[in-house]
This record gives C-alpha cells, sequence and structure tokens, in this order.
C-alpha cells in the first residue's frame, strides 16, 4: 500500500515538474493550471489538487534557489511550506529527509547543509523596500502559507449566516463583529447567497472601512466617488457604511464594470452610476464627476499586489524592482485625475494592497506635498499575523 502511494506521490511531482517546466509567466498561473488540466482529463480532482498544491509549494520559495532544478525547488517548497511532508520526501528520498519532523527553522538547516546559499531572506524581492511598519522576518515567513479566506457579513444577515456556519461544522474563527475567517478554497455558497448575506473581502480589505470619514462628518446623503472600483467589494463596504449614499464607480476595465453591475444589484446599491475610465491618462477624470462634487473619493490604486504574493506567490518570480516606479508613476496620475473632484472639505481615501513604502508612505507624502491636502491618518494594515494580505491606506481632507 506504501509503494503504491509513493508511486502515486512521485507520478503528482514529475505532473507538477512538468507544468512548472512550460510555465512562462505570460498569463495568471491559475489560469496556465486550469487550461492544462483541461487539456489532461485523465487527473481526477484529488490529483488536481495535490499537483497544485506542489506547484504552489515551489511559487513559495520566491527568489530562493532561483537556479535550482525544477524539482529541487518543488521538493524544497514542499519541506518549508507542508506541516506534514513525510510521504512525498520518502517517496524521493533527497538528502535532507531525516529533517521532516523538524520546524520551520529546522528544515531550513537542512536545506542550508546542502545548499549553503539558500536563505529566506531571498524569498520576497526587495525586502528593504518594505514600508517600515512591516517586520520583515515575520512577513517574509508569511509566505510559507496560504492565507485564509475572509468573509464580511453583511449588515442585519450575521446571525443566519452564522447559524448556517456553525451548523456546517466547518472549521471558522471570528474577528470582530463582521469579519469570519475560514478554510482556504471552501465553498461559500452552503452559508447563503454572497454579496447579499456576505461579502468574500480579505480582512485588511475589510479594515479599509475604519479609514473613512465617520458618517457624522459627511452629508447625510454623500457623494462618493470608487474611482477604481474594480470588482466593487469598497463599494458595497461604503455603501454599508453610508447606506443613503449616492455613488459613481469607474474602473478601465469594461468587463470588469459587467460584473460590478451584477454585484451591485445582488448587494442592494441602488443609487449608483457605472462609468468606463481610464484615470492613468492624465487630466483625464469621469465623465459626469465634475470638478469639486464629491464628499468621498476613494482611489484603491493599481499597485504591485506585492501585499498579496502569499495568496498570489506565481507573482514573486518574475517581479523587478522598477516595477515599483512603473506602478508609483500609474499612481501618481490617477491621484492628480481624482483630486480636483473632491470638494472643499471634503475627503480623499489612498488605498493599495502593497507591501513597498514608495507605494504607500511615499505617495501619502507626494499626496501632501504635490496637492495640498492634509493627512489626517495613514497606516499599514498588516494583516499576515492573522492570516491575511497586507494593505496600506491613507485618509485625506481638502482644505475649506
Amino acid at each position: 500500500m506504501a509503494d503504491t502511494e509513493n508511486r502515486h506521490l512521485s507520478a503528482h511531482l514529475r505532473s507538477a515538474e512538468q507544468i512548472l517546466s512550460h510555465y512562462t509567466g505570460e498569463e495568471p498561473f491559475p489560469l496556465f493550471l486550469r487550461s492544462f488540466f483541461r487539456s489532461n482529463p485523465k487527473f481526477g480532482s484529488r490529483d488536481r489538487r495535490v499537483v497544485a498544491a506542489l506547484c504552489y509549494d515551489a511559487f513559495r520559495l520566491g527568489g530562493c534557489l532561483a537556479d535550482a532544478p525544477v524539482r529541487e525547488r518543488i521538493l524544497a517548497g514542499h519541506l518549508l511550506c507542508t506541516p506534514e511532508p513525510k510521504g512525498l520526501i520518502e517517496a524521493e528520498r533527497p538528502e535532507w529527509m531525516p529533517c521532516i519532523d523538524m520546524d520551520v527553522d529546522g528544515r531550513v538547516g537542512c536545506l542550508t547543509s546542502t545548499h549553503p546559499d539558500f536563505s529566506l531572506h531571498d524569498l520576497f524581492p526587495f525586502p528593504d523596500e518594505l514600508s517600515p511598519g512591516i517586520d520583515a522576518e515575520t512577513f517574509i515567513r508569511s509566505h510559507l502559507r496560504q492565507p485564509d479566506l475572509f468573509i464580511r457579513l453583511r449588515p442585519r444577515r450575521r446571525e443566519a449566516v452564522m447559524r448556517r456556519i456553525e451548523e456546517s461544522g466547518i472549521r471558522f474563527r471570528c474577528i470582530g463583529e463582521a469579519a469570519v475567517a475560514l478554510p482556504n478554497g471552501m465553498d461559500t455558497t452552503p452559508l447563503g447567497t454572497p454579496d447579499r448575506d456576505f461579502v468574500i473581502q480579505d480582512l485588511s480589505s475589510q479594515r479599509t472601512s475604519g479609514f473613512m470619514p465617520d458618517p457624522s462628518l459627511l452629508p447625510d446623503k454623500p457623494r462618493i466617488w470608487d474611482a477604481c472600483a474594480g470588482s466593487g467589494g469598497k463599494s458595497i463596504l461604503a455603501y454599508d457604511r453610508y447606506p443613503r449614499m449616492r455613488l459613481l464607480a469607474t474602473d478601465a476595465r469594461a468587463g470588469i464594470l459587467a460584473n460590478l453591475v451584477k454585484r451591485f444589484r445582488t448587494a442592494g446599491v441602488a443609487d449608483s452610476e457605472v462609468e468606463c475610465v481610464d484615470l492613468t491618462k492624465m487630466g483625464e477624470s469621469a465623465g459626469g464627476s465634475g470638478k469639486g462634487v464629491f464628499d468621498l473619493v476613494i482611489a484603491d490604486v493599481p499597485c504591485s499586489g506585492s501585499g498579496t504574493w502569499s495568496r498570489a506567490p506565481w507573482e514573486m518570480a518574475g517581479f523587478q524592482k522598477e516595477g515599483i516606479d512603473a506602478y508609483r508613476k500609474a499612481q501618481e496620475g490617477i491621484v492628480q485625475a481624482v483630486v480636483p473632484a473632491v470638494r472643499s472639505g471634503g475627503y480623499l481615501l489612498y488605498i493599495t494592497c502593497s507591501a513597498y513604502r514608495r507605494e504607500n508612505e511615499g505617495m501619502s507624502e507626494h499626496i501632501v506635498e504635490a496637492h495640498g491636502l492634509k493627512l489626517v491618518r495613514n497606516g499599514v494594515l498588516d494583516g499576515h499575523p492573522e492570516g491575511a494580505d497586507t494593505m496600506f491606506a491613507a485618509l485625506f481632507i481638502s482644505a475649506p
């Protein structure tokens, strides 16, 4: 029986090796993997799950062992990322096999004994560029684990959703009144209707609501512009904070806006307009926005996404430092386009899912210096200790 299982594990390893050897990074890895499995229907659901996990283990090494053969990277990643890697390690019998019962530090020691240049410091690209509020060592180590799945319970829906969660018998963890951590990859449909009863939203993303102005500081029916709306998560978050708001949601991607409209309908966000606008073009503003008319502009800007790389580790491998500068330039252009739309005494909320200072505190300083807004508060939303993403938020006020 053990021999049969070991043969299966070795076959899974060969499949993962084949997949990673052909992946060029030209598309998100999940799409590439889905295409591979579609072209190879021999893989059952368990096979797909195991092979995918091995691929992700290799990606979680980031820049470590960059020049090592693919098989070595998979095995090293599996050793560091899997609590009980015994089966595959025994099936392949690499040199570090005796250390499988050790903690991460012990396993790192095993790797350095056979790969002297191995260092976890190389895992995350450009750690010296991190925001000062992030503990580099624990942040880097967090990339060895898949983050949790988080949902945000909608107002007046908490009791019903929590009852379904408890009845399901799944592992869960409540964080505050509205956030629930669930096992990553689980099917949430038995818990209710997504967007109506709960929103699938990372914990740090949920916490950006704490940077939104208190409702008492805005008019009864505030005009709000979600300038880089994406799939609409921040818009729904704002609606739950300001239920009488009048919303303009814009994004440069027409395709994603179609899904946003459906989500708004399910979530009950009624008083809203949606426009396709590319704010990276200097000076362009939303067609219906006008100047100085919004009480709050939310700019969840395009960024490196470095605060989410534990969730999307394939993005670490090819990232270059020039990418930080390119995103910073785009962010400056977006801010330049939206600031004129903030009314006198109104607010700008700047958000990234980046861990890099130049996109975070650096942009916060730029907004004050270049546009004359006053910083109300800013800070890193350091989610990795709780199995969540890392983000940054900064709230500014336009002087009356």
